[in-house]
């Protein structure tokens, strides 16, 4: 299984706070069944640096030598915000992308979606970027929305549901919203958005997500998009670890 929206590297961001906490994250992880983990800090605008993606960088070359042969792999990525000149950001290399492909992890915001969204958006379709929409089924507006997300995703943008939406564990309200995506074959993928103090809840995630669209459908959001999504990266490394 991978991962491909977690927050494991220590002290960059809301993640864990130091190596020992990063390590209990990853072998969390493993437990599920996880054997790639992309670590996805936050991005904000004012933190769009080079140095900070080379930080990350270094970041995931620690835990990965910490971790040693049997642990999972580690790869470089970011969860970046949405504003007026992301698409720009992503085009002059400021912002991470997800492994070596042309996929970028945007986080939706958790009030009110940004005037230029739709626009940015339409931007990295339009340069052959996949934008990648990271729980939209926690945002406040999503009842508002979900039908001009669905409308989007069909030109091209993935919707990444967070496990434990599925599973409960952010309140029944966000619970509904998860399954009313799975619904409308709408979740193009899971991740488990793991911070200190959270559950993976991806074995559990699969379970359910197996009883609501069936087992192929569910494989293909936990196994074959991710694949792909992560490119050249991914079909290296996973499953076999070559």
């Amino acid at each position: 299984m991978i991962d491909l929206h977690c927050h494991i590297i220590p002290g960059v961001d809301d993640g864990p706070k130091d190596s020992e906490e990063a390590l209990s994250l990853c072998r969390m992880l493993q437990k599920e069944g996880v054997e790639v983990i992309v670590a996805t800090p936050h991005y904000y605008p004012e933190e769009w640096l080079s140095a900070r993606i080379t930080e990350v960088a270094a970041g995931c070359h620690d835990l990965r030598n910490l971790l040693g042969d049997d642990g999972p792999i580690i790869i470089s990525g970011g969860e970046v915000a949405v504003y007026n000149g992301i698409a720009e950001a992503v085009f002059e290399g400021r912002v991470p992308l997800l492994g070596e492909g042309k996929s970028v992890l945007l986080e939706t915001p958790f009030w009110q979606m940004p005037l230029c969204f739709e626009e940015e958006i339409f931007k990295l379709l339009a340069k052959g970027y996949r934008p990648i929409l990271a729980h939209p089924e926690r945002s406040r507006e999503f009842r508002r929305i979900v039908g001009d997300l669905l409308a989007i995703r069909r030109q091209g943008m993935m919707l990444q549901v967070t496990a434990g939406s599925l599973t409960g564990s952010y309140g029944t309200h966000i619970k509904a919203a998860a399954r009313t995506l799975a619904a409308q074959g709408g979740i193009d993928l899971v991740a488990s958005d793991l911070h200190p103090g959270r559950k993976p809840d991806l074995k559990a995630a699969y379970s359910i997500l197996s009883r609501l669209i069936g087992t192929a459908a569910a494989d293909r959001v936990f196994y074959d998009n991710p694949v792909e999504v992560l490119g050249k990266i991914g079909k290296r490394c996973y499953p076999c670890n070559c």
